[in-house]
């Protein structure tokens, strides 16, 4: 289940050619067998070909590393034998392994890096537990037999160091790296046969803090599980060059296989812990940290971290590449634990590991290479500026110092002071490249809106919340040259952060709003103006920045366009109340949402959450409501939309639900309640008068009829009903005395109707016109 590095570590093309001759496969590539190889692979009778080794070389070379291993280990003093429990990662089942073994451990350290010291180990071996209280071994001085020889003999095993002027550039070596190449086939062929019985070994333990037994643990369990999962990623980016140097006919473009030592944590019945992994010997170098540093010209290492980043969809970046040639140890992975995929990786973070800030520290210094062209990898976008120019950070740039606030400070050149540096100031407009037309921010789809509550980032913002970071950290001085930042550097800080915003992270669009407007932003780039810009790029990246989840946004733009209230029209003044109503019912959401954020610690960006001011808009979830429901009320109805009473009548009440969530609102709820009531009363009433216009229409009734005048009279007519009528209370009266005089006569015997009204009929006679006129 377990390989180790030497059976799955590839040789170079240069040695792979060497150990199979041209003739051996004429006109083909042979299949090479990376896992094995022996001295019979090589022909080492004929000199005419170039290519062939020659036996006497490559045993010299092997004596060579048996000699310095053993000045190495001559001294080697250890503790008596210890059986011990040895701890086994399993990257790819996600599950450890343990078994008892015997060990000899040095009482000394004979090394140390900056957080560890290094003690010399051996496992004993089986067959040799009968000497293993005697120092020496039976090659007489305390060296190792050749299969010990056989762990310790690695070197530069790329077969020359490749740079950024191309392939094939070497490096300066040490007298033991004379014939590089020849050193790795020797190291390969005498480790490759007996790699079962390889027994050195290195302990490591931490210098401060290995006597909190637990704490210490949980650290050499996470170092070896990182290191398992880089050799993961090591495999897969060697069989990805392999792969598309055939298919794309680029070659290598100066790739290296690479490797990481096999690891694994012992620990004593005491319980004292210790990572453990080969003994190496060789010129060590360090190729990158995990803070962003690039260290030489080498390719290779800096195209593997990308690669990590990539093809784990940017969960994981795999950085701090050292060790002896290619073959490398002790990386740190900056990671997402939200998004590890193994349960035990999971829980293997640590302070190393910056997340998102290490992500971007990596992304802004690395530069696109042929290896990442060769790769099929996209090119991580910078600004025109970064690309035309090398990162100012250097090894000297530690972790402690980008993670501090006195970082600014620290990257400064040598005795200059703050004062001495003028303060630049630039615009957006000015910036290149930089899109300032707001229909084509409106336009922007967003596919994973990120509420401020979310509990991870999605995958597909990790890069934009890279951007972000670049930015902010432009903002802080932690990437600036000097104490201020220049012009270069602030339109570089606000291409990244036009990216960010690009692709969706909330935190940049609001940002970014910020510099587009005429308001004070002095947290934040307070160097940079708008300039000429149009006020709707403002309310555009408004808008994508409540499309991606932020409520606030919406509060912000309502408030900015209602400044301008009386020149609105309708279309906008319900565009309005709806952003009132999503600024309410988003406010609400994420409330209920809320929790200890503490836990996402370098997983989101340092500006996760902030809106940047954008939240001093002055509306609360009630107040929002009240204002849309007034809109509808008052201007909407009076214009004619459509249910504009009834969804003011619905926001009162929605108004009033939300007040009432904070027992200090009781009497502003009981106000929006009243109000909601009085809109219903009303439209009971209409809804009366509207029933009763209906029925009118269909019935019309006596009352209706007699409130007309059943005959036009003539002006003669007229004049003497008049003179009629001048005798009554009113005209109604006297008609009423017409009418009922007529029925009268209609009777067969008539009879004088003993009622006041009649009584001007006794007094005065009726002209026969009027009869007439009664009909």
């Amino acid at each position: 289940m377990f390989r180790t590095p030497s059976q799955t570590f590839d040789l170079s093309d240069e040695t792979k050619e060497a150990v199979h001759p041209p003739e051996h496969s004429p006109g083909t590539s042979p299949p090479y067998a990376p896992k094995r190889a022996s001295f019979d692979d090589i022909n080492l009778g004929d000199n005419s070909t170039k290519s062939k080794l020659n036996s006497a070389e490559v045993m010299k070379h092997v004596r060579e590393c048996r000699r310095l291993i053993g000045q190495k280990w001559a001294d080697f003093k250890p503790q008596p034998p210890m059986l011990v429990s040895k701890r086994m990662y399993d990257v790819f089942e996600d599950i450890w392994i343990d078994e008892q073994v015997m060990i000899q451990l040095e009482s000394e350290p004979f090394g140390h890096g900056a957080i560890r010291q290094c003690f010399r180990m051996k496992e004993v071996r089986l067959e040799t537990r009968e000497n293993c209280g005697n120092t020496e071994s039976r090659n007489g001085h305390g060296a190792t037999p050749k299969s010990e020889a056989s762990s310790a003999c690695t070197t530069d095993a790329c077969g020359g160091c490749e740079t950024q002027g191309g392939e094939g550039e070497a490096t300066p070596q040490s007298e033991t790296h004379r014939m590089p190449g020849l050193v790795a086939l020797a190291s390969g062929l005498i480790g490759l046969k007996h790699d079962e019985r390889r027994v050195l070994w290195v302990a490591k333990r931490a210098i401060e803090g290995h006597k909190d037994l637990e704490a210490h643990r949980r650290d050499c369990e996470s170092d070896v599980m990182h290191q398992m999962m880089a050799k993961k990623y090591a495999e897969k980016f060697n069989h990805a060059v392999r792969e598309r140097a055939n298919s794309t006919g680029m070659g290598r473009c100066g790739a290296h296989d690479i490797d990481f030592l096999m690891t694994h944590i012992i620990q004593f019945e005491d319980g004292q812990t210790y990572g453990v992994e080969a003994f190496i010997f060789g010129d060590y170098k360090k190729h990158n940290n995990n803070s962003g540093a690039t260290i030489g010209a080498r390719k290779t290492p800096q195209a593997f971290s990308y690669f990590s980043f990539i093809k784990s969809g940017r969960r994981h970046m795999v950085v701090d590449i050292q060790g002896i040639g290619d073959i490398y140890t002790d990386p740190v992975i900056h990671f997402l634990p939200s998004h590890a995929t193994k349960e035990h990786f999971r829980h293997s973070d640590s302070n190393v590991n910056l997340g998102i800030r290490g992500f971007a520290l990596f992304l802004w210094s690395h530069r696109y290479n042929d290896i990442d062209r060769l790769l099929g990898l996209p090119m991580f976008k910078l600004a025109p500026h970064e690309q035309e120019n090398l990162p100012p950070i250097t090894a000297a740039a530690t972790v402690r110092a980008l993670g501090a606030g006195g970082v600014k400070q620290h990257l400064s050149p040598a005795g200059q002071e703050e004062s001495n540096e003028k303060t630049v100031q630039i615009s957006l407009t000015s910036v290149p490249n930089m899109d300032l037309v707001p229909a084509s921010w409106e336009q922007l789809i967003i596919t994973s809106p990120l509420s401020p509550s979310s509990k991870s980032l999605p995958l597909e913002l990790v890069e934009a919340a890279c951007h972000m970071e670049i930015a902010a950290m432009y903002n802080d001085g932690r990437l600036a040259k000097g104490s201020k930042l220049s012009r270069a550097e602030l339109e570089s800080a606000v291409f990244h952060l036009a990216q960010a915003a690009r692709q969706g992270l909330p935190e940049a669009s609001l940002a970014l709003a910020r510099l587009a407007s005429d308001m004070p932003h002095d947290d934040f780039l307070a160097e940079v103006t708008p300039g000429d810009v149009k006020p709707e790029l403002c309310l555009a990246l408004l808008t994508c920045a409540g499309a991606q989840g932020c409520p606030h946004a919406h509060g912000a733009w309502a408030r900015l366009v209602l400044a301008r209230e009386s020149e609105l029209d309708t279309k906008r003044l319900q565009e309005v109340a709806k952003r009132l109503e999503l600024f309410a019912s988003q406010t609400v959401t994420a409330r209920g949402e809320e929790g200890d954020e503490a836990f996402l610690k370098h997983e989101v960006s340092s500006y996760h959450g902030c809106c940047f001011d954008w939240e001093n808009h002055g509306w609360q979830p009630h107040s929002a409501l009240a204002k849309a429901a007034e809109l509808f009320e008052t201007v909407l109805k009076d214009n004619g939309v459509p249910g504009a009473r009834d969804k003011a009548c619905e926001l009162w009440e929605a108004a009033a639900e939300s007040a009432l969530e904070d027992p200090l609102l009781a009497k502003q709820a009981m106000r929006y309640t009243q109000r909601a009531e009085q809109l219903q009363c009303e439209e009971e009433d209409v809804a009366e008068q509207e029933d009763e216009q209906k029925e009118q229409a269909k019935e019309p009734t006596a009352n209706n009829d007699s409130q007309q005048v059943p005959v036009l009279l003539s002006a003669d007519m007229a004049s003497k009903f008049l003179e009629f009528a001048a005798g009554f209370p009113s005209p109604e009266t006297a008609m009423e005395a017409l009418l009922e005089a007529a029925r009268c006569r209609s009777e067969p015997e008539p009879q004088q109707p003993e009622v006041a009204s009649s009584k001007p009929l006794k007094d005065e006679p009726v002209d026969d016109d009027v009869w007439a006129m009664l009909g």
